[in-house]
């Protein structure tokens, strides 16, 4: 090989929010003097859906995609003597991009590609990942209300006291069950739910995992009386956004069974951010 390359980011952890700047540098160590037609960058996104082995029912798109030249001969100087030389890059990400993400439907990453264009020999190719993060919530301490009611009038009411929140935060705040045949339930649950959603072309497909679950005694919710709410967010859950053609969206489930009939079921929707 004539050169080795690499690629340095100037943050140490390259993890980057929409919006921001990437600087960094290419760094080419020629063996011998290199006339090449030029040195150029490529930065881009990949979001990446897969609902089937069936190629009607994979997605592949770009976020963002940009290349720009670091270095091309001129009259003055027509290539690279034998040593070290630097390259120094700077571009900003779009202010809307989807996380770094990697599903069980869609991985999302981004990268910096270098190529070295040599006539009459293979061009020098590298490429380095970096991260793209979810910028900070907004309105997080905005609180949620969520109801359902029964045929028989029973109603079910959900108020959390935050609408966004990190991992490793709880979600707070009361259940309440009210009307006739609150003393009747069997039955009750809270779930912390995390939703993947991917489409391809004309197909949709969504998986639900239940993160956290807790088991509510009953008798806790009789008489109208407010069951106070508790959940941790565990520390490796992914952040809420919206891709392309992805998504992953996070909610508190509250269902009873209230002895008859049906099973009873609210829903509210927060936002889980990064730190």
């Amino acid at each position: 090989m004539p050169a080795q390359l690499s690629i340095q980011f100037e943050s140490a952890n390259a993890i980057y929010q929409p919006g921001q700047s990437v600087r960094g540098s290419v760094r080419l160590a020629a063996k011998s003097d290199l006339h090449p037609r030029g040195v150029t960058v490529r930065t881009y996104g990949k979001e990446a859906t897969s609902l089937s082995m069936n190629a009607a029912m994979n997605v592949l798109t770009h976020p963002f995609d940009l290349s720009f030249s670091v270095w091309s001969p001129t009259i003055e100087s027509d290539g690279l003597r034998a040593g070290d030389h630097t390259f120094p890059f700077e571009f900003a990400l779009p202010l809307v991009l989807p996380p770094t993400f990697d599903g069980e439907l869609t991985t999302i990453d981004y990268r910096v590609e270098v190529k070295v264009n040599l006539p009459l020999h293979a061009d020098l190719h590298l490429e380095k990942p970096f991260i793209v993060s979810v910028p900070p919530l907004v309105d997080a301490d905005k609180s949620i209300r969520a109801t359902a009611t029964s045929p028989h009038g029973l109603t079910l009411e959900l108020n959390l006291q935050a609408s966004g929140l990190y991992p490793d935060e709880h979600v707070t705040g009361e259940l309440l069950v009210i009307g006739s045949g609150s003393e009747t339930i069997k039955q009750a649950m809270i779930d912390l739910v995390s939703r993947e959603k991917g489409g391809a072309h004309d197909f949709v497909d969504r998986v639900e995992n239940v993160r956290v679950r807790a088991e509510i005694d009953p008798t806790q919710l009789r008489n109208g009386k407010p069951f106070p709410i508790d959940m941790p967010i565990p520390a490796d859950a992914g952040p809420s956004f919206v891709g392309q053609h992805s998504s992953q969206t996070h909610i508190v489930r509250v269902q009873i069974d209230p002895g008859s009939g049906r099973p009873l079921a609210t829903e509210a929707l927060i936002r889980i951010g990064a730190r």
